[in-house]
Order: structure tokens, then sequence, then C-alpha cells
């Protein structure tokens, strides 16, 4: 993969309003889709409760 300021990545959002602390599913689930649009690429950023 070529160098880019992350200012520069594709950004992948991924945006689950049910996500409002580190436990149970939501967490593992946003983290894997996180962590597999980050190797393909992208910029993951996600985007959660506003309680988190």
């Amino acid at each position: 993969m070529d160098f880019y300021p992350r200012f520069f990545m594709k950004k992948f959002l991924i945006i689950d309003h049910s996500l409002s602390n580190l436990q149970g599913h939501h967490y593992e689930y946003s983290m894997s889709i996180a962590e597999a649009a980050a190797r393909q690429g992208y910029q993951p950023i996600i985007i959660a409760n506003r309680n988190f």
C-alpha cells in the first residue's frame, strides 16, 4: 500500500447508534468491521451513541 497521510485516505464510516460502551456485541462488531476496512486501505471512522 502506498503511503498517504490519513487526511487523504479513503474513509469508511461505521454508524452504530446502539454502540454505547465497550461491552457487548455492538463494540466487537464495529471493531471487526473497522479492522477489515483498515486492511483494505480505508480509514475507519466509528460513529457511536453520544453516551459512549
